[in-house]
């Protein structure tokens, strides 16, 4: 699917939430099979569709108006030692040049940026804990509700899977 397309429904979901709003939608975990090996890995329906971006440990950021870029990505480096082993990684390089994030930071700096972002905004559209385990990688330190709902004058609205889901076509009756 065209890079394009992803871009149209990005832009539709902020048309929908206004400014002042923002979207945090991790991507899912990779799960582990055993000891020494994973599942195969199914990205998040919700992250896929407005991403197009299949590697875990990753976190999109929706931010209407945002002077510095509404499409924020958090993702894995490129690691050519890991390549070997799970396969090639986009990079923060890669997840501007083919996925159309303005901006991409290392899923290792999400704690210090995303706060920081958060504080412009007043509605925090999220789906963050719908993962049920914990997940055994980076992501783990992706700030849950909690320690990040003291931003005062935030609301904070677990919908990010209703509003996608409204905005995909529907299937005509049979």
């Amino acid at each position: 699917m065209s890079p394009k397309e992803f871009a149209k429904r990005r832009r539709q979901l902020m048309r929908m939430m206004g400014k002042g709003g923002i979207v945090i939608l991790p991507a899912s975990p990779a799960r582990m099979r055993n000891r020494d090996s994973e599942y195969f890995y199914r990205q998040d329906s919700d992250f896929h569709y407005l991403t197009g971006f299949d590697e875990p440990d990753a976190v999109a950021v929706l931010v209407p108006g945002r002077p510095s870029g509404e499409f924020v990505l958090f993702c894995r480096e490129r690691d050519p030692a890991r390549a070997i082993w799970d396969g090639e990684r986009v990079g923060t390089e890669g997840a501007v040049a083919n996925f159309g994030a303005d901006d991409a930071f290392p899923i290792s700096d999400i704690d210090e940026i995303l706060p920081g972002i958060i504080e412009r905004c007043d509605r925090v559209y999220y789906s963050i804990g719908a993962h049920s385990e914990e997940p055994t990688s980076p992501t783990r330190s992706v700030p849950r509700r909690p320690s990040l709902s003291n931003v005062i004058g935030t609301t904070w609205t677990p919908a990010t899977s209703a509003i996608c889901c409204a905005m995909r076509p529907r299937c005509p009756p049979a």
